[in-house]
């Protein structure tokens, strides 16, 4: 299984790193399309994520965390096919995910 991730925070990275030790980083949200990966995760709350859902729910389980303040950026990323949680319940979850 091949996992792309985006999660420019260094201190969200780590613990994504941590979990899932084969994912391939990239740089911004819109280079998740280069990558043809299976599970795509990223931080909702960086610049260009919302914009790049449209394109990779097509061909990838996307899940996505972000601020349990910023409801409608977790709306919007729901609606768009996005496994859309609070950071704090993305990184309970993560190990299961």
């Amino acid at each position: 299984m091949i996992v792309a991730a985006y999660v420019p925070s260094m201190m969200d990275r780590s613990r994504v790193e941590n979990a899932l030790p084969e994912a391939y980083f990239v740089a911004t949200a819109d280079q998740l399309g280069l990558v043809d990966a299976d599970v795509v995760v990223l931080d909702l709350d960086a610049d260009g994520s919302l914009e790049a859902l449209a394109e990779l729910v097509t061909d990838a389980r996307v899940v996505g965390f972000g601020r349990h303040t910023n409801v409608e950026t977790l709306r919007r990323a729901a609606a768009a096919g996005c496994e859309a949680m609070a950071r704090s319940a993305f990184f309970k979850r993560l190990p299961e995910l």
